[in-house]
């Protein structure tokens, strides 16, 4: 197929563009929001286009997009309630990226709603798209202008991208404003519920419908029946996923940002090109060219008006590895973090600090330091990177700080783990480093005894490491044999897996 391109929109363009609607045909036009890939929303054929053009699940339920509020009454059967939320939504929001889940008329077909009784309506601002459906003459079913699960366009490059040779027209309208997917209301339960985020906050809908909810939409958060038979598009599938492994680091900025320069660092060392996205002021510490800044971290709109172009850029540069700073869920924000918590698979992760504590900080600790660190970089170069949201380091209750760590555990750490640990120096364990550590693990209950002696503060974060990976306290190997401190790093290291991974 070959696909027409429009760039000079006047209303020849439009109204053949809107033939090709009546045709059975399929046209990509801006709103707003995002662009859309339209089909006439009565032509069953079409919408089944659709579907195919995009590789988009047929259980996946479109929005039907008009150009005026009188077309409403067009797709819908809206009952007595459903009429006076759809009203006063309607005057608050309509034209905008609002859409509104009422009852359906019969003549809606199937292939719209996916066999549900109801059918979610829009009417875009954008100038152009209300022009286009009103010289195509039907109301227009219309998901996202790109293929399922990529990050959504906002752009008529990134259509071109995805459709080109899939699609009859393009109409090129320039930067879509919001950036973002439309915010989903459903209008027909016991109370109005938002089931996706977008531009119209839960905040705005509620100075309209007091009694408005909104969905959760974490993977652990989501009902199974929302999850079998959603009402909204963004609900059931991975969506706005750029090529690269993604995830989402959570935490004080200060420990992020450290998470994150490990973490391009160590993808460089492993030859993978990453890069990241952050807030302006984490931006600040950055100076290589990777970190890309969304927008200040308060700014949901700057967020969401950035967030899929700068996905689209990173495939564009063939980036493997995507690092993201968790945004406030404030406003638009809580939409922004339900974009990225879909772009990254759901993998939205906290930020940990491990402090490991023995006496000197020359053999136990030492090892579990090393050792652990070590299994975080295996991993990571076994593709899971998931392992960057863990920091590990050691310290000693009565440590001299700045000793080389003992003989024997280098040599364990060299021949059975391949762990070069010369240059570790032992560090004496302090309030500072105790209150940056998110959990504290000691290698006995006497360690952790005399830490919460200094720092009672510190109760709910100290464990031995027995406690925290099911077993035994680590008995010190010092002046022990080779074997001792061998059998003293292998318990070290079953504990780890035991109770950190």
């Amino acid at each position: 197929m070959k696909t027409e391109f429009y760039s000079e929109i006047n209303s020849e363009v439009l109204d053949h563009c809107g033939k090709i609607i009546r045709d059975g045909g399929l046209v990509c036009f801006p709103t707003e929001t995002v662009y859309g890939l339209g089909a006439d929303a009565f032509n069953p054929e079409a919408v089944n286009s659709v579907y195919e053009a995009k590789g988009r699940p047929h259980d996946n339920p479109l929005i039907v997009h008009i150009s005026e509020l009188s077309e409403a009454e067009s797709v819908t059967a809206m009952t007595e309630v459903e009429r006076e939320r759809f009203g006063k939504m309607a005057e608050a929001f309509w034209p905008g990226p609002l859409t509104m889940i009422v009852t359906k008329k019969d003549t809606v077909p199937e292939e719209v709603s996916c066999g549900l009784k109801t059918v979610g309506v829009r009417l875009p601002s954008h100038t152009v798209a209300r022009d286009f459906i009103k010289a195509a003459g039907t109301p227009i079913a219309a998901p996202s202008a790109n293929s399922s699960g990529r990050p959504s366009p906002t752009l008529a490059s990134h259509v071109m991208e995805d459709l080109e040779g899939k699609v009859d027209a393009i109409i090129d309208g320039g930067s879509c404003q919001v950036g973002l997917e439309s915010t989903v209301i459903d209008l027909t339960g016991e109370v109005p519920c938002i089931l996706r985020p977008g531009g119209i906050t839960l905040e705005m809908a509620k100075k309209v419908l007091p009694d408005c909810t909104q969905l959760e939409w974490k993977e652990e958060e989501i009902s199974a029946e929302e999850k079998i038979a959603p009402k909204s598009p963004g609900l059931k599938y991975k969506h706005y996923a750029p090529k690269a492994k993604t995830v989402i680091l959570q935490g004080e900025p200060p420990k992020v940002a450290e998470r994150i320069h490990w973490a391009l660092e160590n993808a460089e060392k492993r030859g993978v090109k990453a890069a990241a996205m952050v807030s302006s002021e984490l931006k600040e510490c950055f100076t290589v060219e990777n970190v890309v800044a969304l927008g200040s971290r308060n700014d949901g709109e700057a967020q969401a008006a950035a967030l899929f172009k700068v996905l689209r850029d990173f495939d564009a540069q063939g980036i493997e590895e995507v690092y993201a700073e968790a945004m406030p869920e404030d406003g638009v924000g809580f939409a922004v973090m339900n974009r990225m918590y879909r772009a990254a698979g759901c993998k939205m992760l906290p930020v940990r600090y491990v402090e490991f504590v023995c006496t000197g900080n020359t053999c136990r600790s030492f090892m579990a330091e090393y050792i652990l660190r070590s299994m975080l970089e295996k991993r990571m170069a076994d593709g899971d990177i998931e392992a960057v949201a863990i920091k590990v380091s050691s310290s000693g209750v009565f440590a001299d700080a700045g000793c080389a760590g003992s003989q024997m555990a280098e040599e364990v750490l060299h021949i059975e783990y391949d762990i070069d640990g010369r240059g570790h120096r032992a560090r004496a364990f302090t309030y500072d480093i105790g209150e940056k550590a998110d959990v504290i693990l000691c290698m006995t209950e006497g360690h952790k005894l005399a830490i919460l002696r200094c720092f009672p503060e510190f109760e709910s974060k100290v464990f031995t490491l027995g406690e925290y990976g099911n077993g035994q306290d680590v008995q010190d190997p010092f002046a022990g044999s080779y074997m001792t401190y061998s059998r003293c790093a292998d318990q070290i290291r079953s504990l780890i897996e035991n109770g950190i991974f």
